[in-house]
C-alpha cells in the first residue's frame, strides 16, 4: 500500500554511455530525499486508523462498508477475515488489513489490485 504519495515524478533514461551519470545527477538525489523523509504523517494516519471505530456491531460495520461501495459478499469476507486475522472488525485498521488479506486470495492480479485499492482507500476515513 502506498499512502499520501506526493511529488510523484517519472523519468525515462535510455541505456546509453551517459545513462549512469544522468541517473546520479537526477535520480539519486530524489531517492536520497525520499529515504530520509519523515514518516510522521504516515505514522499519524495509521495511528488514527487503529483508533477510528466504524461500528459497534457487525451490522453497523457492514453498513459502513456498503456506504463505501463494497458488496455484501465483499463486506462479509472482509469482516470474517478481519476477525480471524486482527482479532476484531470494528476499526478502519482492522478492516483494511482484513480486506487486503481477502485480496490475497483473488487469483487474478487486476481484480486483486482493484480490491486492495478500494480497501486502502478506507484509510482516508481515518
Amino acid at each position: 500500500m502506498v499512502w499520501g504519495a506526493r511529488e510523484v515524478k517519472e523519468i525515462s533514461i535510455k541505456h546509453t554511455k551517459n545513462a549512469p551519470d544522468r541517473f546520479a545527477r537526477e535520480v539519486r538525489p530524489m531517492l536520497r530525499a525520499y529515504a530520509e523523509a519523515s514518516v510522521v504523517d504516515v505514522e499519524a494516519q495509521l495511528e488514527r486508523a487503529t483508533r477510528k471505530k466504524v461500528g459497534s456491531s457487525d451490522e453497523e460495520v457492514m453498513a459502513f462498508l456498503r456506504k463505501h461501495e463494497f458488496t455484501k459478499k465483499e463486506g462479509e469476507a472482509i469482516v470474517r477475515t478481519a476477525k480471524a486475522e486482527e482479532g476484531g472488525a470494528r476499526t478502519v485498521w482492522e478492516l483494511v488489513n482484513g480486506g487486503t488479506a481477502v485480496a490475497r486470495s483473488i487469483p487474478h492480479n487486476d481484480d486483486r489490485v482493484a480490491l486492495e485499492r478500494r480497501v486502502s482507500g478506507l484509510l482516508r476515513v481515518a
